[in-house]
């Protein structure tokens, strides 16, 4: 995954407006920010005031805060083995059955799960060596209480005011570490310990699936100034099975198996694509199924900015070109290369090379 020749950018001036949270989802919320990233790239949006994740979001987060340009992290997304980023622990089946009682997992939080996420903590502390200035995410206690990490350390009570010292933890965290904890599903990838605590996803905890309150109630954004990149519910949730299974597995007592997802009726603006054709627990993905998530996360990102009148003037015609064009292929994975190719074209037109 390791770019060849990183350049870096500054991501945290001068006084950027704007705060953006990418949320949780798995490989399709790695993929979805980046395409979400070109889509800001395309738009004019270079520069934020503060740049954050949870879960797979906290990934792309983590390299876009830290400098990357869109068009480089574009290429990681579309080049990176998923698989890679974890261990197996177990066989196949134990792995299956893992999967099938993630959501009874998120409830009973156990410090084990089927895959090391170890590989991926060293990958993070390959890329993001330090800790970018405006970058955060959360992970999530045995108690089931978020935690907010940023430069300065980690923070217990997120909901207090910014003056209030870090605490809880001892020192500054890697961002490797965070992100890992932040990326550790209850159940499927193992816990991480540090200074004493068993850390968890960022999106099973109280601040929900892509928090944007830490933003607005820790780091000062008004709430019409936070952007959050927030993927809805994978469609599986509203199989009548997967429910029946939960509410089995679980003997009716695990509470609503829905996420909690951010609301625009504050002002916040919301970018939420439909990506189909695979779960986000999947990582082994073919190249048609990336762009996919690319393509809707770029379309859906600009058509949102655009009806905020927030893309630049001199950037809207191409950026909405681009987006009509894409908007124009009947992308199925199933069609295989030639949609591929037809999506690779369009994004090298305007500088990204996949």
């Amino acid at each position: 995954m390791k770019a060849k020749t990183p350049v870096r950018e500054d991501r945290s001036g001068p006084n950027p407006e704007f705060h953006v949270v990418f949320g949780a989802g798995g490989s399709k919320a790695i993929l979805g920010a980046a395409g979400a990233i070109v889509g800001f790239d395309m738009c004019g949006f270079t520069k934020f005031a503060t740049i954050g994740g949870v879960s797979g979001g906290s990934i792309t987060a983590a390299l876009y805060a830290h400098g990357y340009p869109a068009g480089e992290i574009l290429q990681l997304a579309i080049g990176a083995d998923f698989t890679k980023f974890l261990i197996p622990k177990t066989g196949w089946l134990a792995r299956i059955w893992a999967l099938l009682s993630k959501y009874r997992y998120e409830r009973t939080l156990p410090i084990k799960g089927v895959y090391s996420g170890l590989p991926l903590r060293e990958l993070i502390d390959e890329e993001v060596p330090v800790w970018p200035p405006g970058f955060w995410t959360m992970a999530t206690s045995l108690s089931g209480h978020s935690v907010l990490f940023t430069k300065r350390g980690a923070y217990w009570n997120w909901k207090t005011s910014p003056e209030n010292k870090p605490e809880g933890f001892e020192g500054p965290v890697s961002v490797g570490t965070a992100v890992n904890a932040s990326c550790a599903i209850p159940g499927i990838i193992d816990a991480v310990e540090y200074s004493g605590w068993h850390l968890f996803d960022g999106a099973v905890g109280d601040a929900g699936n892509c928090p944007v309150l830490p933003v607005q109630l820790r780091l000062g954004a008004a709430p019409e100034k936070v952007i959050a990149f927030d993927l809805p519910d994978d469609l599986v949730k509203q199989s009548w099975w997967l429910r029946f299974l939960w509410h089995m597995r679980c003997g009716g007592s695990c509470g609503n198996i829905d996420a909690t997802h951010p609301s625009e009726d504050d002002g916040t603006i919301v970018i939420s694509p439909l990506i189909t054709g695979f779960h986000g627990l999947t990582f082994n993905l073919s190249k048609a199924a990336k762009w996919n998530a690319i393509t809707a996360s770029y379309v859906a990102t600009v058509r949102r900015l655009d009806k905020a009148g927030l893309i630049a003037a001199d950037r809207r015609a191409k950026a909405v070109e681009l987006c009509e064009k894409l908007e124009n292929i009947n992308f199925n994975i199933a069609l295989g290369q030639f949609a591929v190719d037809d999506v690779e074209a369009l994004f090298a037109e305007h500088g990204y090379h996949g």
